[in-house]
């Protein structure tokens, strides 16, 4: 029950016993529809990123999976614009641009946007893409059998069949020394947000309704209200609805001159990580203290009201017996009130400066003060203190001179939005 990311640990020790490493990065990527611009230029920095905190090596190829079978015109419509995206970050980045898929998809993306760096999936065998399509000049492997048992006992594992043409022979150097910092990264076409911070603040959703997220937002009358910015979404981009009692991330306004909308960070129906909007307003406060009421659908009057079910995450812990919520008993140390919480999982543990300390084990009892994530890395949230061996409170890092201050932990969203499934349970 591994997880499939690659560790730094599997890098160094693979890398040491003198074997070599492709690298393919896929988060989903399994449907045509799923390929567009913005989620190009996110995935592009997001696998950059993972790179880095591995300590793969510079100039190494990172090979983007297109794990399905796009007809020609999906190809143009979705997985163009995508690469292009990728392509365009990878400009400015000490690594290099590589495809997984079919014959058909890389060609294609050989031919119109340059990309030599192939890996063929031709075990796909039953693929469109891979029918009557010739092997594209330039490929690096091809995937041509899959899932093929070797050996026996506790030497017996899978393995793929792969043709090694020489193009790319993965030998790019030795490790950097990475970060260990893996951070949110914000879809990059959203015509409507001016700016987006960084910081944002947990939230848990109490309505047992749901609270509807929108993938976009617009501003129809924006001109003719003496240069006031504004925008609300329409019930038609509605995306999603997190269920009540699970939590997500509320980033907040997206500029001082729009405070209609909240960007928010969620747990989507396929487990990604995703972004859209929350309706907080339909009150425009003019120049001079005037007020305009925008109007807007039904539903986005709903949303509005139903805002007082967002509470702080640190406001309620987990019920054990049924999974729901109760509202937390705070605690005071060292002169503040703080939430207890058990965590569920292992979790990376951070200092004040975000430097990696180590694993935070399952089971640890600690204190939570604030539901503000991280200022320059959103996946995280502070904690002050650790109750020790000797029921005593500590802060969660050791220093040089031997004495403890408070850290930050993933508070990993992407294990599940709803109680049952928290790292940062009870």
């Amino acid at each position: 029950t591994l997880d499939k990311a690659l560790t730094k640990t599997e890098v160094k020790n693979i890398l040491n016993a003198g074997l070599r490493l492709f690298y393919i990065f896929q988060e989903s990527n399994n449907a045509a529809s799923k390929f567009t611009s913005a989620r190009g230029k996110e995935q592009a920095e997001r696998g950059i990123v993972a790179a880095h905190s591995l300590g793969i090596p510079y100039k190494s190829v990172i090979y983007f999976a297109v794990d399905c079978d796009p007809t020609d015109s999906e190809i143009t419509n979705y997985i163009l614009p995508y690469f292009r995206q990728v392509v365009s970050i990878f400009k400015s980045k000490p690594y290099t641009v590589g495809v997984y898929g079919t014959r058909n998809v890389c060609n294609k993306l050989r031919k119109q946007l340059g990309i030599t760096k192939l890996f063929v999936s031709d075990a796909s065998y039953g693929f469109s893409g891979n029918l009557g399509y010739i092997m594209p000049d330039e490929w690096c492997f091809d995937q041509f059998k899959t899932d093929i048992t070797i050996g026996s006992g506790d030497g017996k594992v899978s393995i793929d069949k792969v043709g090694i043409s020489g193009n790319d022979i993965c030998d790019y150097g030795n490790m950097i020394e990475g970060s260990d910092k893996y951070e949110f990264y914000y879809p990059g076409e959203d015509d409507y947000a001016d700016e987006i911070y960084h910081k944002g603040v947990l939230r848990v959703n109490l309505n047992p309704n749901g609270l509807r997220v929108y993938c976009r937002t617009r501003s129809d009358k924006e001109d003719t209200l003496k240069g006031r910015k504004w925008s609300l979404p329409y019930y038609s981009d509605l995306v999603h609805i997190i269920p009540q009692y699970a939590f997500y991330l509320n980033i907040g306004e997206l500029s001082e001159t729009n405070d209609l909308v909240d960007l928010i960070a969620y747990r989507a129906s396929d487990g990604t990580i995703k972004y859209g909007y929350i309706a907080v307003s339909n009150t425009i406060v003019l120049p001079g203290s005037d007020k305009y009421v925008a109007t807007v659908d039904s539903e986005i009057k709903e949303d509005i009201k139903n805002l007082y079910y967002q509470e702080d995450f640190t406001s309620y812990t987990v019920n054990t017996g049924d999974y729901t919520l109760k509202k937390a008993n705070k605690e005071k140390i060292d002169n503040a009130y703080h939430t207890i919480y058990k965590l569920k999982r292992d979790v990376k543990l951070y200092d004040i400066k975000r430097n990696y300390k180590g694993v935070m084990s399952a089971g640890t009892i600690i204190a939570i003060s604030e539901s503000y994530s991280g200022n320059t890395d959103n996946t995280l949230v502070r904690v002050n203190r650790v109750l020790n061996e000797n029921d005593e409170w500590i802060g969660p890092v050791k220093k040089d001179d031997g004495t403890y201050e408070a850290g930050y932990i993933e508070y990993q969203l992407n294990y599940g939005d709803l109680p049952f499934y928290r790292t940062i349970n009870n």
